[in-house]
């Protein structure tokens, strides 16, 4: 593909602008450019990950307009337990993988 732009960049074309498309949630954001890997169209987007978000395919995989980019963002979770307040970010999809996660247990407590 590099060699294809130099080529048409030498008889004065440019060529065609290609859209990505990266799908973050329910959001759809189209990036349109030229771009090497899947973290150049992210930049390009102005979108940050955080540690525990997933992104598919990876940042280092060639970007091809045909692939979908996919980030599936971490939930926050707050567990208060006694006088403690704890944050965790988590891709669990539900409380058993959560605390199975986390380590984490429930109890009951009577006031």
């Amino acid at each position: 593909m590099a060699l294809a732009a130099l080529l048409l960049s030498a008889v004065g074309c440019r060529p065609a602008e290609l859209t990505y498309t990266i799908h973050d949630g329910a959001t759809a954001i189209p990036v349109t450019g030229h771009y090497e890997t899947v973290g150049e169209v992210l930049a390009a987007a102005g979108l940050a990950l955080a540690d525990d978000d997933d992104l598919s395919p990876g940042p280092d995989t060639p970007a091809d307009p045909a692939t979908p980019i996919t980030i599936d963002r971490a939930a926050e979770v707050t567990v208060i337990d006694r006088d403690a307040v704890t944050t965790y970010r988590t891709q669990a999809e539900t409380l058993a993988e959560f605390l199975t996660e986390t380590g984490l247990a429930l109890s009951l407590i009577h006031i």
